[in-house]
C-alpha cells in the first residue's frame, strides 16, 4: 500500500478546520441559547418520552451528543433532572447526533466545497470582526464562520484522501475482521471526542473509495462507542448520580453497539434494500441513524428500571457532612442540643464559604471546597447538609425535651434554614453574576467591583461575629449588620440607575441587575436572620 500518497498534513490540518468549526458551532449556540435552552431541557423532562425527544431535538441543534451529555451531568449532579430523565435526553442525544452525517453527506460531497463555504467564511469573519460590540450579531456571526470552516475541513480531507484513492488496492481489506474497524472508530472518536468528525472522516475515506462499505459501517459502530468518553471524563470526581448518568450514556452505547455489530448484515440489507439507499453515503449516514434509532425504541420502554439498573450497579456512598451529629443519639437530649448548636454553627460557616465563592471568587482552595469549584455542586451539598442536621433534629423530638430544650432547638434548625436559603438566593443568581464579571463594559465591571467590595466588607463583619468565642455582648451587632445591608444595597442600586442610560443599547436588562441586587440583598438577610437565632442560642446558655 502507499500510504506516503495520502497528504497527511492536508487531511490533519482538514480536521482541525472541522473540529474548529465545530466548537466555534457550540460556542455559540450555548451563547445564543443560553438560559433558555437550560429551562427547555428542564421543563421537557416530565416522562421518558419528552426526555429522550428533548435530548434528539437539542442534539441536533446544537450538533454535539458530548456537548449535551456534559450539560445533563451537570444537571443531574444538581438535583434539576432525575436519573432516569437524564438517561432519556442522553439516549436521544446519540440518535440527534446522527444529524450531523445527513447534513454533511448531503452538502459536503455534492457541491463544489469552495463555492459552497466563501459566502459562510466572508460574512462570519467579517461579523466577527464589524459586529463585536453587539454580543447577539457576535455569536450569529461565530454561528456562520463555524458553519464554514467545518465545511473547509472537510474539503480539506477529502481533497487529502482523493490522492490516495488511486494507487490504493482496496483488497487490501478484504477478509479483515470487522471487528477491527469497530476498534479502529472507538480509538479515533475516543482521542478526536467527536463521533462527527469520525463520520466525516469515514465517509471522506468511503467517497474516495479505499474503505468498503461494510468496514466503514463497523467504523461508525465503534466511533460511537468512543464518543461515551466524554461523559465519563466528565463524571470523574462528581456526585453518585453524575457518575451513574456518565456511565448510563457507556452502558447504553455499549448496548448499542453490540447489537448493531451482531446485526451489521441484516441492518445493512435494511437500508439498501428495505429503505432503499443505494448511494453508499447515504446508505452508511442512514445506517448510523438506523441503529441509533434502534436502541431508542429498545430503551425508552425501560428507562425506569435501566435507572434502576444503574443505581444499583453504581452505589451512592454513605458519608455525611455532619462533625457533631454522628457519635450521637438523638435520645439523648443534652447531648443531642449540644451537637446541634454546635452544627449549626459549622453549617453556617460552611454556607459562608459558599457565598463567598459565588459573589468574591474566594475559598476555592479551602478545606471545604476542592480546587475545581463548582457552585451547583457545592449548593448540592449544602442541601444535603441541610438535610443530615433536619433528620437529626426530627429524631430528637420523639425524645423528652424540656421548654428551654425545644426552644433552643427550633432556634437551632431557623438559623440552619435562613442560613440554606442565602445560599439559595446567591446560587439563582450565580449566571448572573458572571454575566457582568465576564462583561467587557467598563460601567458593569465597575458594578462588580463595587458588589465585590462590599460583599466582602459585609463578610468580614459577619465573620467577626460568628467567630466570638463567648455569648454575644454586644446589643447593636445585628442593628448594625442590618443597617449596613441596606445601606450596601441602596448604593448599588444608586449606581445602577445612574447609569441605566448604557442598559438600554446593551444586551444586559437593567431589570435583571435590579433583581440581582435584590437577591444579594435578600441572601445577606437571611445570613443576618440565621446569625440573630445563633446569637439568641448563645444568650439562652449563657452562665448565669
Amino acid at each position: 500500500m502507499h500510504f506516503d500518497s495520502i497528504d497527511g498534513w492536508k487531511v490533519l490540518a482538514g480536521l482541525g478546520l472541522f473540529l474548529f468549526g465545530m466548537f466555534m458551532l457550540e460556542e455559540a449556540l450555548k451563547k445564543l441559547s443560553g438560559r433558555a435552552f437550560k429551562k427547555f431541557l428542564r421543563k421537557q423532562t416530565g416522562n421518558p418520552v419528552k426526555a429522550v425527544l428533548a435530548g434528539i431535538f437539542s442534539t441536533a441543534i446544537l450538533q454535539s451528543s458530548s456537548l449535551v451529555s456534559l450539560m445533563v451531568l451537570a444537571f443531574c449532579g444538581a438535583g434539576i433532572i432525575q436519573l432516569k430523565n437524564g438517561i432519556g435526553i442522553i439516549i436521544g442525544s446519540n440518535l440527534g447526533t446522527t444529524v450531523t452525517g445527513w447534513i454533511v453527506a448531503s452538502l459536503g460531497f455534492k457541491f463544489n466545497i469552495e463555492s459552497f463555504v466563501m459566502p459562510f467564511l466572508a460574512i462570519g469573519g467579517l461579523g466577527l470582526i464589524f459586529l463585536s460590540k453587539s454580543e447577539k450579531l457576535s455569536n450569529i456571526s461565530k454561528l456562520i464562520a463555524g458553519f464554514g470552516f467545518l465545511f473547509l475541513g472537510l474539503g480539506y480531507m477529502k481533497s487529502g484522501i482523493s490522492d490516495f484513492s488511486s494507487v490504493f488496492d482496496i483488497s487490501t481489506f478484504q477478509g479483515k475482521p470487522l471487528i477491527i474497524f469497530l476498534l479502529l472508530g472507538f480509538v479515533l472518536s475516543g482521542i478526536i471526542q467527536s463521533s462527527s468528525a469520525v463520520m466525516v472522516i469515514v465517509l471522506s475515506a468511503l467517497d474516495a473509495g479505499i474503505l468498503p462499505f461494510t468496514s466503514a459501517a463497523a467504523m461508525v459502530i465503534g466511533s460511537d462507542l468512543g464518543t461515551t468518553l466524554t461523559a465519563l471524563i466528565g463524571s470523574i470526581g462528581g456526585n453518585t448520580i453524575k457518575k451513574q448518568a456518565g456511565f448510563s450514556h457507556f452502558f447504553f452505547n455499549l448496548f448499542t453497539a453490540v447489537i448493531a455489530f451482531i446485526f451489521i448484515h441484516p441492518l445493512l440489507y435494511f437500508v439498501n434494500n428495505i429503505l432503499g439507499f443505494e448511494e453508499k453515503l447515504m446508505a452508511l449516514v442512514a445506517f448510523h441513524s438506523t441503529f441509533n434509532l434502534l436502541g431508542v425504541l429498545i430503551f425508552t420502554p425501560l428507562l425506569a428500571q435501566f435507572a434502576k439498573l444503574i443505581t444499583i450497579l453504581i452505589k451512592e456512598k454513605k458519608t455525611g457532612f455532619s462533625s457533631h451529629l454522628k457519635s450521637v443519639a438523638p435520645s439523648v437530649s443534652e447531648a443531642s442540643v449540644e451537637a446541634l448548636k454546635m452544627e449549626s454553627h459549622l453549617f453556617i460557616e460552611f454556607v459562608l464559604r459558599f457565598n463567598k465563592q459565588v459573589i468574591c471568587n474566594e475559598e476555592k482552595n479551602g478545606t471545604l471546597f476542592g480546587s475545581d469549584f463548582s457552585y451547583l455542586e457545592e449548593y448540592e451539598k449544602i442541601k444535603k447538609y441541610e438535610s443530615e442536621i433536619a433528620s437529626f433534629y426530627a429524631k430528637t423530638q420523639q425524645g423528652e425535651l424540656i421548654e428551654s430544650e425545644s426552644k433552643i432547638l427550633s432556634m437551632v434548625i431557623l438559623s440552619v434554614r435562613n442560613a440554606s436559603l442565602s445560599a439559595k438566593y446567591l446560587k439563582d443568581i450565580e449566571h448572573n453574576l458572571n454575566e457582568i464579571k465576564n462583561s467587557t463594559e467598563e460601567y458593569l465591571q465597575e458594578l462588580y467591583r463595587e458588589i465585590v467590595f462590599y460583599q466582602k466588607t459585609f463578610y468580614t463583619h459577619i465573620d467577626a461575629v460568628l467567630n466570638v468565642n463567648e455569648a454575644f455582648t454586644d446589643e447593636d451587632e445585628i442593628p448594625d449588620l442590618i443597617a449596613k445591608n441596606k445601606e450596601f444595597s441602596n448604593k448599588e442600586i444608586e449606581l445602577v440607575y445612574k447609569k441605566s442610560a448604557k442598559f438600554k443599547t446593551e444586551g444586559i436588562e437593567i431589570s435583571s441587575v435590579l433583581n440581582m441586587l435584590m437577591e444579594i440583598y435578600n441572601s445577606n438577610r437571611s445570613m443576618i436572620r440565621a446569625l440573630s437565632e445563633i446569637r439568641q442560642i448563645n444568650a439562652l446558655v449563657k452562665p448565669a
